[in-house]
């Protein structure tokens, strides 16, 4: 073979990777040797468990509590509610009720979808 590095150097050496910094190290402190983090911007400087591995629950606090969205993961998209008033929420329940007595109408039918 010819290398600079012997059979035996060559099974010593490992890859190391080294993932970059995450941004929500700004913004929170991981507790050493847990998989806790402390965030700086809650007043009582709340503590969030994480997985191992992950930091998911740290960006959801995060984007939710403080409103920095820009922490949130891609693979989460932002959900958008729609909102409506209590008045037609009445009307659309009462309609439901009717069709399922009167008509028979199976309750899956109205479930969210």
């Amino acid at each position: 073979m010819n290398s600079d590095i012997s059979d035996d150097e060559s099974d010593n050496l490992t890859s190391v990777e080294r993932q970059r910094p995450s941004a929500v190290h700004l913004f929170a402190k991981k507790i050493p040797n847990s998989t806790n983090y402390q965030c700086n911007l809650c007043p009582n400087s709340k503590v969030i468990s994480c997985g191992v591995g992950t930091n998911a629950n740290i960006r959801r606090h995060l984007a939710s509590q403080h409103g920095l969205t820009q922490l949130k993961s891609k693979s989460h998209p932002e959900r958008h509610t729609l909102q409506i008033d209590s008045m037609r929420k009445r009307l659309y329940d009462s309609a439901a009720i009717a069709a399922i007595i009167m008509d028979g109408r199976p309750f899956g039918d109205f479930k969210k979808k």
